[in-house]
């Protein structure tokens, strides 16, 4: 979603608000939906104030809640991070590969690989936007047991074929379930058309969505992997053959 800083944040508390009612088992918000790639003091403290109604929102919940990334000050400098609650406790994953076209090395720091999260019997792991481009990345975590990928973005309309191309084939090559995130509406420079959607590990569509933005809800059945994965054993044959030594 592509709004004023201070009409995202009560439109991102609403739909978040009505994902808990509905009694959600997980929800996925996009990249940088409420801040934009701004790391003045103002958005930093907006995305703060979010940030914390969402923790107290999570205490009463068994909704896994990726809300999405901000800007996260450190001591070193600012990360663009996803921020995971679970049940009022928070999870972050900072995004390693950054994006030079928009000039994220010189706003952030590179974060750490990304990692396999179990919350409520649910393993997942999280890649951000450009991310997607680097196959390593969600292999790993497929390797290591992820159930589902979440990949929250910002990604452009001049290469949303390239982002439904690489969703579809990071869930058939990994076998798992994959939910990418993305804004939509104009920003500074680039316009966003959306195309978030959940495909499943066989490569279909569970949702797709194009240019709209609101609350998408499907139901899923992660034992779908498990089969798939034992009549076609491409993540076993991957270490039997020595692909992925390197990891």
């Amino acid at each position: 979603m592509q709004k004023k800083p201070e009409d995202a944040f009560d439109y991102g508390l609403a739909l978040l608000e009505e994902a808990l009612e509905k009694d959600c088992g997980f929800v996925c918000f996009p990249e940088m939906w409420l801040t934009g790639f701004n790391c003045n003091e103002s958005r930093i403290a907006t995305a703060e104030a979010y940030l914390e109604r969402v923790r107290e929102l999570s205490s009463s919940s068994d909704c896994i809640i990726v809300a999405g990334t901000f800007p996260e000050r450190a001591e070193e400098g600012v990360y663009n991070t996803a921020y995971v609650f679970f049940k009022g406790s928070l999870y972050k994953r900072r995004k390693r590969y950054l994006f030079g076209l928009m000039n994220e090395p010189e706003l952030f720091l590179s974060g750490e690989p990304p990692e396999v999260m179990e919350l409520n019997g649910v393993k997942f792991g999280i890649i951000i936007c450009y991310e997607l481009r680097f196959p390593e990345l969600s292999k790993l975590l497929a390797l290591r047991g992820a159930d589902i990928l979440f990949v929250p973005a910002q990604w452009p309309d001049a290469r949303v074929e390239h982002w439904r191309v690489l969703l579809r084939a990071r869930a058939v090559e990994n076998q798992f379930f994959v939910a990418g995130v993305n804004v939509v509406g104009k920003g500074t420079a680039l316009s966003f058309s959306g195309f978030s959607a959940l495909y499943h590990p066989l490569g279909n569509p569970v949702i797709e969505v194009s240019k709209t933005h609101g609350l998408f809800v499907a139901d899923i059945d992660f034992g779908d992997a498990v089969s798939y994965r034992k009549s076609i054993p491409v993540l076993e044959d991957s270490v039997k053959y020595g692909f992925v030594k390197g990891f």
